[in-house]
Order: C-alpha cells, then sequence, then structure tokens
C-alpha cells in the first residue's frame, strides 16, 4: 500500500514526543499555573495574564452593551475577577493583588461563569486561586 507523505507525515507526528521520547501533558490554555506564575518575570498578576495567556483579554469582535444600556463596553471593561470564588471587580484587581499570593490564576468561559457566578459575564470572567 502507498502512503503519501501527508499521511506520513501525520503518522509520524500522532507518535511524536518530546526530544527525550516523553510525551509532555498539554497546556490547558485556561489555567496559568504557579509555575508559570513564578517564571513569568512580570510584577502583577495583569501583566502575567497578559504575557501568558493575552487571549483572555483580546477580544474577538464587538463589544457588548453594557448591562445598564447606557452603551458599549469593551472585553477588559466587562471582565470580572473573582479570588476564591468571591467576586472583587475588575480587571484593575489583578494589579492589585498581591503576586506572591496566588496560586493559579483560571479563566472562565461565558457559561462556567454564568454558572457559577450569576449572570453579568458576557465575556468571562478570571479566577484567581491563592495559595492556602
Amino acid at each position: 500500500m502507498r502512503y503519501t507523505p501527508i499521511v506520513l507525515g501525520m503518522m509520524l507526528l500522532a507518535g511524536a514526543g518530546s526530544a527525550d521520547g516523553q510525551q509532555r501533558p498539554r497546556r490547558d490554555r485556561n489555567l496559568i499555573t504557579l509555575e508559570e506564575l513564578q517564571q513569568s518575570g512580570t510584577q502583577d498578576l495583569y501583566q502575567a495574564v497578559r504575557k501568558l495567556r493575552p487571549a483572555w483579554l483580546s477580544s474577538r469582535g464587538a463589544a457588548s452593551i453594557s448591562p445598564d444600556g447606557s452603551g458599549m463596553v469593551t472585553k477588559e471593561e466587562a471582565m470580572v475577577v473573582y479570588v476564591d470564588g468571591a467576586r472583587r471587580g475588575g480587571l484593575d484587581e489583578l494589579r492589585a493583588f498581591p503576586f506572591e499570593q496566588a496560586a493559579e490564576i483560571r479563566f472562565l468561559s461565558s457559561d462556567v461563569a454564568t454558572s457559577r457566578h450569576g449572570t453579568g459575564h458576557p465575556f468571562g470572567a478570571i479566577e484567581v486561586v491563592t495559595r492556602k
């Protein structure tokens, strides 16, 4: 049976691991781990998110209508930050939160944020889990 170069390439990639032959776990695109935070070289959690997961803060498409109907808001204006499940405010909370107290940061999609925390999360939410 003849294999085309594309099929052979796909077969090789499917079985490929790292240089040492070990499979590396895939990075969760909705999670920033403590290790990543420590290696980020940033000064605050906002900078860490901006550097490590910029897609969390960038909007794909039009802005949303503000909850009070007064106009349009961007993703950065509408994003809500939670710390250990408690609502803290907007993205400025990431700048003010003590960097060394964070254990991980997780992005919650609009659906997940709404089911956990109620309505008002058109772009999702960011949840900080502290070191206990």
